[in-house]
């Protein structure tokens, strides 16, 4: 097994706290290590790392990001969305969720999106980490047997409804898959195509997918066994400790007592990292969206070919041993951290299926499980998303503390992110710190967390005028 710290010269062993033990938890502590510091990993389950929103993740990566905000028609439907009179991304409000203060800021930066140029900006910035997570795989996926045992699919496949759309991918640069061979290679697809609702097929090669919750634990795995590394399971943070000038973290207050002593601490908490983080750094700009998903054991063959397909605009089929996955249904104010069932996993099918049917045309009946079919044993899983205004992650130094960190607000891309996100945090935490220099190829500016202060939006104003 490779050393995580090889090549690192002099290693400084500065103690970091990482708190939260998701894909992005885990990635810090690894990217951490490497630069020579020690870490220690709260998290708060006991049962292991990437038991929540990463445990039922779409295993999905594209190097290609686009945001949610170049949907067609955005503005009109968030509005209406929230009105209960429309859908967004596809998108559930809840009143008790939209009338609160924090909303309504969340909502104000939101649609400051759509100044000119926001868009472009924010598709290079997404794509850059997306790129630059695929590469650090591939380099991890190379030095470490045990993430090379992992299934890897390239290739996704989007349906088209007809030949205008479909020379429109064209130009894209997709390849075009004419009806009869996406029968051939993905048996699953014949009630759609039969149906006469699905023309072709368009293949982006820039996808692909991997385990997000396997490589989680495997890469936890080669964490821990590096001396400089300790994991604390069913340690729930409870609350910073501060100096006695109130200017630094000290250690970190465990829930029932106890607490750990740092240098420095990066808060990976997800949808929980508002709430913790309100004493020091409040109104953080993170709203928790429930995602949701649904997974059966079909009767048909799985995906043969293609490593997700792509019914409408965030809304797809992956697969994962021998299973299928539908996800892409989401709202404000809902989720939660478990598996629902009975009534309730039926009634999130329901949505699913309609979903597809009202924005496509597609009837999913010869593909989703029938209602009250135990025999392809289907589950669902419910969680929350933590998602920023720009739906881009907020990485690096918090202020007005001098030593606290955040690699948060990944909204529904925190796999797809996740290396080069930690490749960020770790050159924030060496460089505010006077011991290193930045590293990552990619740009930490769009991804600051102080972005959407006041002082950070009448900067942007000032350079547009």
């Amino acid at each position: 097994m490779c050393s995580v710290g090889e090549g690192v010269q002099n290693p400084i062993q500065r103690h970091v706290v990482v708190i939260g033990g998701g894909v992005i938890g885990v990635s810090c502590c690894y990217e951490l290590l490497r630069r020579g510091l020690r870490v220690t990993l709260l998290e708060q389950d006991a049962a292991g790392v990437a038991r929540r929103g990463s445990f039922q993740n779409g295993n999905y990566l594209n190097s290609q990001w686009i945001p949610p905000i170049a949907n067609s028609g955005f503005p009109r439907e968030f509005l209406l969305s929230l009105l209960g009179q429309g859908q967004f991304l596809p998108l559930e409000t809840s009143a008790s969720e939209v009338l609160r203060p924090r909303f309504a800021r969340w909502t104000m930066h939101l649609f400051a999106q759509f100044l000119p140029g926001r868009h472009d900006a924010l598709a290079a910035a997404g794509s850059a980490l997306a790129q630059d997570t695929i590469a650090r795989i591939g380099e991890l996926r190379a030095r470490h047997k045990e993430l090379q045992e992992l299934p890897f699919r390239q290739g996704v496949l989007t349906l088209v409804a007809n030949e205008k759309e479909a020379l429109a991918r064209a130009k894209e640069g997709k390849r075009i898959v004419p009806g009869p061979e996406l029968v051939t290679s993905e048996p699953l697809l014949e009630p759609l195509v039969a149906s006469g609702k699905v023309h072709c097929g368009a293949v982006n090669a820039t996808g692909l997918s991997l385990d997000c919750h396997g490589f989680t634990e495997r890469l936890h795995r080669i964490c821990a066994v590096q001396p400089a590394m300790r994991t604390l399971f069913g340690a729930r943070a409870e609350r910073l400790v501060l100096d006695d000038k109130s200017e630094r973290c000290i250690g970190v207050a465990l829930q029932g007592g106890g607490e750990v002593a740092c240098d420095d601490v990066v808060v990976a908490m997800g949808c929980q990292a508002r709430q913790f983080l309100a004493p020091y750094a409040p109104r953080l700009p993170i709203i928790a969206v429930g995602g949701y998903s649904l997974d059966w054991r079909p009767s048909t063959p799985v995906l043969k070919t293609y490593s997700k397909v792509v019914l409408l605009k965030g809304l797809g089929i992956a697969q994962e041993n021998g299973r299928l996955r539908m996800s892409g249904l989401v709202h404000f104010g809902g989720g939660m951290h478990h598996a629902p069932s009975g009534s309730e996993a039926a009634r999130i099918a329901g949505l699913l299926r309609d979903r597809v049917l009202t924005r496509s045309g597609l009837d999913l009946a010869g593909v989703l499980p029938k209602p009250g079919d135990d025999s392809c044993n289907p589950s669902c899983w419910a969680c929350f998303r933590p998602c920023t205004p720009d739906n881009l992650p907020m990485i690096g130094h918090l202020p007005p503390l001098k030593n606290l960190y955040v690699c948060c607000g990944h909204s529904f891309s925190g796999w797809g992110w996740s290396l080069a996100s930690a490749g960020l945090l770790a050159d924030a935490v060496m460089v505010n710190q006077g011991e290193g220099n930045l590293t990552s190829s990619v740009d930490p500016n769009p991804f600051i967390p102080t972005r959407f202060s006041c002082a950070s939006w009448f900067d942007k104003l000032r350079s547009m005028l």
